[in-house]
């Protein structure tokens, strides 16, 4: 399965940055288990499954600016849903909300930033992390996601979206729980808004989109059959 997924078309108000611009598209390396208490194992055989999403630049330069400054400054327009309608899984300090703020290493407060799901712009997970929504993400019902979504970095000027070396800004965090996930995917549409930072103007994406299906390890079957056994076992 690649782990890229590419510029799926362009609109009419971006065709030039969606045709030569340095955004690539969107990349994830794939889904991981987890546990509550933060140790990780293979994907069936742990509490959750957890998806770690990127916008992805490349090298070429052809915006004019040095490809190690790509700044990400906000996703817009945002498809992003369970195959099977599977709820997104919130373990933050509020109680559930895709904000990063939110998602604090603070066990003792519900905060499990490693089995949170949450939306930003670069940085890292917790109280300084600037991104917020747009008017169109709705937290009240945190176990979907609205459609046409939006977030962006509230503060562009502390450069929180700019790219890694590996020329990739992460813009979200998906988890669900294990039980009955398994064999469903992660489908993503979504723009975005990026600069060189301060002075550099705005570049406007196409529309972006992924897909990553939840595939069990080798052995997580057998090993998924052996709870299963076990259970009826006890209840017997």
């Amino acid at each position: 399965m690649r782990n890229y997924a590419t510029l799926a078309a362009c609109s009419a108000l971006a065709v030039s940055a969606c045709a030569s611009a340095d955004f690539v598209g969107l990349y994830s390396a794939g889904w991981t288990g987890v546990n509550s208490d933060g140790s990780t194992g293979a994907v069936g055989t742990t509490d959750y499954c957890v998806l770690d999403v990127y916008a992805q630049f490349d090298s070429n330069e052809s915006d004019g600016f040095a490809h190690a400054d790509a700044t990400l400054l906000s996703t817009f327009n945002s498809n992003v849903a369970m195959s099977g309608g599977e709820a997104f899984i919130h373990n933050d300090i509020l109680g559930g909300t895709w904000l990063p703020i939110a998602s604090s290493d603070d066990p003792s407060s519900g905060g499990l930033p490693w089995a949170d799901s949450f939306l930003m712009v670069g940085g890292t997970p917790g109280l300084t992390n600037t991104t917020i929504g747009d008017p169109n993400l709705n937290s009240s019902d945190a176990a979907v996601l609205t459609a046409g979504a939006g977030w962006y970095n509230n503060n562009p000027n502390n450069l929180q979206g700019r790219v890694d070396t590996s020329l990739r800004t992460m813009i979200g965090r998906f988890v669900v729980d294990t039980d009955g996930a398994i064999g469903a995917s992660l489908d993503m549409t979504l723009s975005s808004s990026y600069n060189y930072g301060i002075g550099t103007g705005t570049f406007f994406t196409g529309e972006a989109s992924g897909s990553w299906t939840i595939v069990p390890a080798p052995g997580a079957f057998a090993l998924m059959g052996l709870a299963g056994i076990v259970g009826r076992r006890r209840r017997a």
